[in-house]
């Protein structure tokens, strides 16, 4: 399973890159470590303060790790998949801020000496803040959660069939 996450992941990188490609634009337009930084951070200290560090990365192994731990597992599989549906919310949560920095950043630079650079910029990261969580969704949050929900669901099959 694990290698078709990979093949999948590299499959939907391939068409992001192909779109940067055909659309004139240079890669690094779409890096912004600033959005980043107000995405990923939050999203992970928070989806932790709600679950822990340990669900949050037990999440990532279990999904992405090498054995299935079985049926006596369910309640840690049912834990984990909600810390991987609270990293994509509050990823998303964290974007809606972000691209409000950026709009406030615009709107206050629209006071000052006309300049197309500071506002294109402030733009971008409004526009980047929602292009990352996006990715980070894509590519991150739902394979996690759908590899959790097959290891729950198959957790669930094999205690059925034990009784």
């Amino acid at each position: 399973m694990r290698t078709m996450s990979v093949v999948s992941t590299l499959i939907v990188v391939t068409i992001f890159s192909f779109g940067v490609v055909v659309s004139g634009a240079e890669f690094p337009w779409y890096f912004d470590v600033p959005s980043l930084v107000v995405i990923l951070l939050p999203a992970f200290f928070l989806a932790a303060a709600d679950h822990s560090w340990q669900t949050v990365g037990r999440a990532f192994s279990s999904a992405f790790g090498r054995k299935p731990r079985g049926a006596a597992d369910k309640a840690s599989y049912a834990a984990e998949l909600l810390a991987a549906k609270a990293l994509g919310r509050y990823a998303w949560l964290s974007a809606l801020l972000g691209t409000f920095i950026g709009f406030v950043a615009i709107l206050a630079s629209l006071g000052q000496v006309p300049s197309t650079g500071i506002l294109g910029r402030n733009v971008s990261v409004g526009l980047l803040c929602a292009f990352t969580a996006t990715c980070f969704e894509l590519i991150v949050v739902s394979p996690l959660k759908g590899r959790l929900e097959k290891l729950l669901l198959d957790a669930e099959d094999t205690q059925d069939a034990s009784l």
